[in-house]
């Protein structure tokens, strides 16, 4: 099958250095041809946690992605009603015509919950998933977590690890920092820690 568009779905809150690396081992996989970035509208596991605006993350995602055109941003999930599920996403990209399995990109503390979401027999059923290794997470355990859904070599027929270093860069410490007037460095891609770390004053002295 020729490389394809694989969808990248998150509250990219703020989008990071981490996501990035994500999308660009998905781009060297041999099946993806462009990352479709699909933040959240209103996501169900925050908790209540308060949000940067949905134009917010849609412009610095924007910025993150502006300098390479296989990576792309899409404000599909904001044509659905809120909270933002995958399988009302996948549903709808079916719906206009993106044929299954469709790609689906996270990282593999991501696919940990898998068996949680909301429908996620929907979910495995029209899509094929790409998962970032991440700190911790052997594959041993990824496998025991979703075998309620994909059982046996059903797993390694639905489930693709991406190959590349463990993803370490975490949004909560990002925003830890940002909150404490500190600089994320290279956490960000630069176009958007320019956006997000207030310059220092200049010395008029």
């Amino acid at each position: 099958m020729p490389p394809r568009d694989c969808y990248f779905g998150g509250t990219f809150d703020p989008v990071h250095a981490g996501h990035l690396a994500i999308a660009r081992a998905a781009l060297a996989s041999g099946e993806v041809a462009r990352v479709v970035f699909l933040p959240a509208l209103a996501p169900p596991h925050k908790g209540g946690r308060s949000l940067r605006p949905f134009a917010e993350r849609l412009y610095l995602l924007h910025l993150a992605c502006a300098a390479d055109p296989r990576l792309v941003v899409s404000t599909l999930e904001a044509e659905l009603p809120a909270p933002s599920y995958t399988a009302r996403t996948l549903e709808l990209l079916v719906s206009r015509g993106a044929a299954p399995p469709i790609l689906l990109l996270m990282g593999a503390d991501t696919l940990l919950d898998l068996p949680h979401w909301y429908h996620p027999e929907r979910v495995v059923a029209l899509a094929r998933i790409l998962a970032a290794p991440r700190p911790g997470v052997a594959i041993e355990t990824l496998r025991a977590a979703v075998a309620p859904l994909l059982p046996g070599d059903a797993f390694d027929r639905h489930v693709r690890l991406l190959e590349m270093a463990p993803v370490a860069c975490s949004a909560t410490e990002i925003r830890r920092l940002l909150a404490h007037g500190l600089d994320p460095g290279a956490l960000l891609p630069e176009v958007v820690r320019a956006a997000l770390v207030p310059k220092p004053p200049l010395d008029t002295g």
